[in-house]
């Protein structure tokens, strides 16, 4: 048998080895030259072993059974030119649609237009992969991005608070090689990201935002056609591949250390539909290990899911393997919220909690009636939690009734534990959280555990999927047309949205706010601080980086959000903007000169600005008014 390696296995398990180097060499030595150097030989030995152990367990048969039929007639010919136009046209759309102001959602900018030609496109790329093409993964991966990009092209400033403080670490590390103090977290993104940067001279703010959809679009594809070759043993109509899209899924739209470790978790899991030699092992160990130096939610549960995998291939007694398990299990359900507990450090005691709480609300849940476009897209998504059950509940049973269901044996434990610990962080108090905080880390845990319901959700849509193929055409079509019609939903749910249904309320960075920085930073006289709303604070980092801590680790704008100038903030926008306050976040930071800066789209604008102006001793308008800047000076 010839030697035939598997490209996406070695490109992953290569991603994998730099983003575990880098992040740990990072949080020892740093990434000055040395680190650079130790983490790109660690990397690279490292890779040599895994080739070795690859080229011995020869994966020949796995490449071809994966591998799409090569056949292009003319139809295909006409199919990819076709689709190659319509996606060119969704990318220029896009492109035009970039902006520098502040708004709420993507969709604000990009025309409807772009939804008509994703649906054709899509339909197009249905028909190219249903005929076999060989290249039809490539196109797939292309669609991929499409779906996961827009924010990078919209946001032409960059999206999100995350984004930007990422940024300025990373800028950072570039320049000295570390950041103090280096969490136990983040490492893994914050290493990959430089190495590939020094290594490849790109611009690290274009390596960061492209990381995620990239990576998902690149590796989403080969991996999730494998899982189903595997799972359907290759009875699977491979347009099937498309409909993954159907599902919405936020994390995969813009780059976090959070969201690259959810997207490695994603990996192992489709990884795990079939491991069955020591190289294999290997890269989901890899991958589970890359997760865990950037972000323990999704780190910790890839490192137990490969444990849970290496145990179902062991040669242990059946006894042994349920006591593992159930090792497993318990651990899945304790380390998250043990961790959560250790970071929040808090009084002893617990917060009340209610079913409802825990649970979506019971019920079918109707959107409004004014725009049937949008109640078609609420209804899903109100509803998407229901589909999401239905669809893992008829997988298991698909499972139990074909006898595999000892094949998802690690994915069930590692999830039960997860759904255990999302029940048990909900119950832990973050008083180092603001208000609207508090539920974020129980939520990181839930979305966690429910990429563990992929196997199931994919065993009921391809059997769905294949039932509908033995129809009529007529019924084939109008289930076609409803599935697209889905992605399209999908798309527009999985970013910000502000319509009549639902508002996400977070403001993107605009060129206003940066005007304002640069304006507080060209009339301030010595130190000073400043109070602001988010967009703001980090509008000052990606200008002027981490260039100022008072006493007490103070940052002079607010950041983080949980700190108390924050606080000191949130009273001159929800009570009054006195002198008072302000005279007290002055001796919080033993300065003598403070700003505050009000946006044009905050709550009771108007009411505040007004009382600004009569405390304030002067004030300044930035860009017509959009936002503006008050000064006040101890006297």
């Amino acid at each position: 048998m010839t030697y035939k390696f598997s490209i996406s296995d070695l490109s992953l398990g290569l991603l994998a080895l730099a983003t575990f180097w880098s992040g740990l060499v990072y949080r020892l030595f740093g990434l000055a030259l040395f680190g650079v150097v130790l983490s790109v030989t660690m990397t690279v030995l490292c890779f040599i072993i895994l080739l070795k152990v690859e080229r011995k367990h020869n994966q020949a048969e796995t490449a071809q059974r994966a591998a799409l039929p090569a056949r292009y007639a003319r139809i295909d010919w006409f199919l990819t030119g076709l689709y190659l136009v319509l996606a060119a046209c969704c990318f220029l759309l896009l492109s035009r649609s970039g902006i520098t102001g502040s708004i709420v959602s993507p969709w604000q900018a990009v025309p409807a237009a772009f939804f008509v030609i994703y649906f054709i496109s899509s339909l197009t790329l249905f028909f190219l992969l249903g005929r076999g093409s060989k290249i039809g993964l490539v196109f797939a991966g292309i669609h991929f991005f499409l779906t996961y990009s827009v924010i990078i092209f919209v946001y032409k400033l960059g999206f999100g608070y995350d984004y930007f403080i990422h940024q300025a670490t990373l800028e950072l590390i570039d320049k000295q090689g570390v950041v103090d103090p280096r969490p136990l977290y983040y490492l893994g993104q914050y290493g990959l990201l430089t190495i590939i940067h020094k290594i490849s001279c790109l611009p690290l703010a274009w390596l960061h935002r492209l990381l995620v959809p990239l990576l998902a679009a690149i590796f989403l594809p080969p991996l999730a056609y494998r899982a189903l070759d595997v799972w359907f043993e290759k009875k699977i109509h491979p347009s099937f591949l498309l409909f993954f899209l159907a599902v919405p899924l936020p994390f995969l739209t813009f780059t976090t250390p959070q969201n690259f470790a959810l997207l490695l978790l994603l990996f192992v899991i489709l990884l795990s539909a079939e491991i069955k030699n020591i190289f294999e092992y290997a890269v989901a160990a890899a991958l589970a290990l890359a997760a865990l130096v950037t972000h323990p939610v999704a780190g910790i549960p890839a490192v137990l899911l490969v444990l849970a995998l290496i145990v179902r291939g062991s040669g242990l007694r059946v006894r042994f393997k349920r006591l593992s398990f159930g090792a497993i299990f318990i651990l899945s359900a304790i380390l998250l919220p043990l961790a959560f507990y250790l970071l929040e450090k808090p009084q002893i005691g617990a917060k009340a909690i209610s079913l409802a709480g825990l649970l979506p609300a019971l019920g079918l849940s109707g959107a409004g009636s004014d725009n049937i476009i949008l109640n078609f897209v609420y209804f899903y998504g109100y509803n998407f939690w229901a589909v999401l059950l239905v669809l893992s509940a008829a997988g298991l049973c698909l499972a139990r009734k074909y006898g595999r269901l000892h094949c998802f044996e690690p994915q069930l434990y590692v999830a039960g534990g997860l759904f255990v610990a999302y029940v048990l962080t909900k119950i832990l108090p973050f008083n180092f959280l603001i208000g609207y905080e508090h539920d974020d880390y129980p939520e990181r845990i839930l979305l966690a555990a429910c990429l563990f319901l992929a196997p199931f959700i994919i065993l009921a849509g391809g059997q769905l999927t294949e039932s509908i193929r033995r129809q009529n055409l007529i019924f084939k079509t109008g289930w076609l047309v409803f599935a697209l019609l889905l992605m399209c939903a999908s798309v527009y749910l999985a970013y910000p949205r502000f319509d009549r249904y639902f508002n996400s309320r977070g403001y993107s960075v605009g060129e206003a706010d940066i005007a304002a920085v640069d304006w507080i930073e060209h009339d301030a006289r010595g130190d000073y601080i400043v109070l602001a709303n988010q967009q703001v604070s980090v509008a000052a980092l990606s200008r002027f980086g981490f260039k100022k801590y008072y006493p007490g680790d103070i940052f002079y704008y607010p950041i983080p959000t949980g700190g108390p100038l924050y606080n000191y903030y949130l009273e001159m926008v929800y009570r009054k903007p006195t002198r008072e306050t302000m005279a007290g976040a002055l001796a919080l930071a033993g300065v003598e000169q403070g700003y505050f800066v009000l946006n044009k789209y905050w709550t009771d604008f108007a009411k505040v600005l007004a009382e600004a102006k009569l405390s304030a001793d002067s004030w300044q308008s930035i860009d017509n008014g959009q936002v503006y800047i008050f000064k006040f000076k101890l006297r």
